[in-house]
């Protein structure tokens, strides 16, 4: 399938990183899976999909991604210093080019991270939902948007 042709987001990310032979990995605390999930979906996705993590502990997140507790201290849990870390910890935990971080929410304030070979950006994502799940398959339209942005641009 073309890139230009695709019009499930999932697929083209995943598209776009098969055709550059770039891997994936995730790491996800508030979305539970979510973006591992929509991304297997696709029935090829282990071409490109390594794995993910689902985290709900802080211990697990200094520990298994390497963010390091200064970082946790002088910005919280849920920053984009510590996404940007976990990004790069789950790149390096799967031994991937490629890897999506999102972290916890608080007061409807969650942070993607996306490592992309030798760049990491984070992103503020502000969450309008009030009910859990729907709040947290928002965070996951728009963090694989996020995805679907940068990778468009390379």
């Amino acid at each position: 399938m073309s890139i230009k042709n695709s019009t499930n987001p999932n697929e083209f990310i995943l598209t776009k990183l098969r055709d550059a032979k770039i891997t994936l990995s995730t790491c996800e605390v508030i979305t539970g899976g979510m973006i591992s999930s929509q991304l297997n979906s696709i029935s090829w996705a282990k071409e490109v999909f390594v794995g993910g993590l689902v985290i709900n502990d802080k211990k697990i997140i200094e520990t298994q991604l390497k963010v390091k507790e200064k970082t946790i201290q002088d910005n919280t849990l849920v920053s984009g210093e510590v996404a940007d870390e976990m990004a790069i910890g789950c790149s390096h935990f799967f031994n991937t080019d490629c890897a999506i971080s999102l972290t916890d929410v608080h007061d409807g304030i969650v942070y993607v991270g996306i490592k992309i070979i030798d760049i990491v950006k984070h992103y503020k994502i502000t969450t309008l939902s009030n009910e859990r799940n729907a709040m947290r398959a928002e965070i996951c339209a728009d963090a694989l948007i996020k995805l679907y942005s940068l990778l468009k641009d390379m």
